[in-house]
């Protein structure tokens, strides 16, 4: 019974540690891998379409990624639950190319991009979101917070101290980005749930 627990619980974080393992291995790797996967504009025009992907995994700094991480980690103990494995991973897939492709067309000049914080924000408000639309009112205080954050941003920029912690510009549209994809994941979810009704 415990073995069977242990597994459940493991499987349970499957996706931040996919994740975490990714990043920690491009982090590794080096400046060369780094400047493979990241999100570059003229690359992703001449067809280096991975990195539409791989570019939210790759980071400035060691400090980047340990603030991006340590992200993850509280967005899992907060919604992780939420969703169910395949959710998650259309999720982020669907979040990772939305932000970048979304950053291709809107921002051309915007040459390149890293990091996952425009992905924890989409994860983050889809978990809420859901959860919301399930009748829980504590989520909402979350989506209330993300909205005053992300309309912060548009409005202002990065939050104050965020480019210091990140050692770098902050690209403050993916958060905004990560939400819109969200959103429309979320309602896809709930119109797919009524046509099977």
């Amino acid at each position: 019974m415990e073995a069977k627990q242990s597994r459940g619980d493991v499987r349970q974080w499957i996706i931040p540690l996919l994740l975490t393992c990714s990043a920690l291995l491009i982090a590794v790797a080096g400046s060369e891998l780094a400047t493979l996967l990241r999100y570059q504009r003229t690359e992703i025009g001449n067809g280096e379409w991975w990195r539409l992907l791989s570019g939210h995994l790759v980071h400035l700094s060691w400090a980047h990624l340990w603030m991006n991480l340590a992200g993850l980690v509280l967005v899992w103990l907060l919604v992780g639950r939420t969703l169910t494995l395949s959710q998650w991973v259309y999720l982020i897939g669907l979040c990772a190319i939305g932000i970048s492709l979304g950053l291709f067309w809107w921002m051309p000049r915007l040459d390149w991009y890293v990091g996952l914080s425009g992905l924890l924000h989409g994860m983050l408000f889809a978990a809420a979101l859901s959860q919301a639309l399930r009748g829980d009112r504590e989520s909402m205080v979350i989506i209330a917070v993300m909205v005053l954050k992300v309309g912060y941003e548009m409005w202002q920029g990065p939050l104050p101290g965020s480019r210091e912690a990140a050692g770098g510009e902050v690209v403050y549209q993916a958060h905004a980005m990560g939400c819109l994809c969200a959103t429309l994941f979320v309602m896809a979810q709930q119109l797919h749930r009524r046509i099977r009704v």
